[in-house]
């Protein structure tokens, strides 16, 4: 039987409000072997990248513009899939955006049941534990390369040696499928050549000569933003790990904090820190 392993990284969370695909890796395998044949990409998404997905997999706009556009890429990603199953982590968040590019060129994306949520399978080998990818590569024991910043086809490899794993198959390894990736974009550098991956949404910091309430304005933008990434992580958690929507406000309440359906702005409040932002849940702490 012939599979398809998919990972993409995106310009933020959600494809509904324009958020669009910047990279994505697949990896084919057949009888559960990976066969070497892959696909991956990095595309001109036309549009910002939020702060927070670029924490995620370290991508910029300036980075990616001259990328091939999606467009470009489209057909030969559908040929590529087929009609065989697509097996992703969270396999909701990929198909929403596979559909959204391809319904925006007018072409049909794979249908709903192609795809395959790999987390389901993680739940009935670890019923009790959380199922991201790196918790399950850390109790699979699995050897994968240094991975400080997400990639969509080291993801993809990385979800082919946990899916081997978890179905008792033989062993993936993920080094021969990297050694096909296309280059990655290079990223602005500083004057002492570190990558600036700072959020777009903190201001730089001031030196000190300036005045005393500069330096604490950019103090609390940093709290700020530390706070906002923690409030995600706790919903990305809840999310990953529940199996209904009831379930995962079970959770996320269980964790010390309240959601109310607003999906367009965020207010919140963690540590005595309230803050706005764009992301997709309303929360406030308990």
């Amino acid at each position: 039987m012939r599979e398809i392993v998919l990972d993409t990284e995106t310009t933020g969370g959600s494809a509904k409000n324009g958020d669009r695909i910047c990279e994505i890796g697949m990896i084919e395998l057949v009888d559960g072997a990976a066969t070497g044949r892959i696909f991956h990409s990095y595309f001109d998404p036309c549009c910002d990248v939020h702060w927070a997905a670029k924490r995620v997999h370290g991508l910029s706009r300036k980075m990616l513009t001259g990328q091939p556009l999606f467009a470009d890429h489209a057909q030969g990603i559908l040929d590529f899939i087929g009609a065989d199953p697509v097996l992703a982590h969270n396999s909701v968040f990929d198909q929403r955006f596979v559909r959204a590019e391809m319904e925006r060129l007018g072409l049909v994306p794979p249908g709903n049941n192609q795809w395959r949520d790999t987390i389901r399978l993680a739940e009935r080998r670890f019923p009790r534990g959380p199922a991201k990818l790196d918790l399950l590569v850390e109790k699979l024991e699995i050897e994968t390369p240094d991975r400080k910043i997400h990639g969509a086809l080291l993801d993809a490899a990385i979800l082919a040696a946990v899916v081997a794993r978890l179905r008792g198959q033989p062993d993936i390894d993920i080094v021969p499928l990297m050694s096909q990736a296309q280059p990655r974009p290079s990223a602005a550098r500083k004057p002492g050549g570190e990558a600036d991956l700072r959020p777009q949404a903190a201001t730089p910091f001031k030196t000190p000569d300036k005045a005393p309430q500069d330096l604490q304005r950019n103090r609390d933008q940093q709290r700020h933003d530390q706070a906002c990434l923690a409030l995600r992580d706790k919903v990305q958690e809840a999310f990953d790990q529940a199996q209904s929507f009831p379930d995962f406000m079970a959770r996320v309440e269980a964790s010390g904090l309240r959601v109310r359906p607003n999906l367009s702005k965020t207010t919140g409040e963690l540590g005595g820190l309230r803050f706005r932002s764009d992301d997709v849940y309303l929360l406030s702490s308990a």
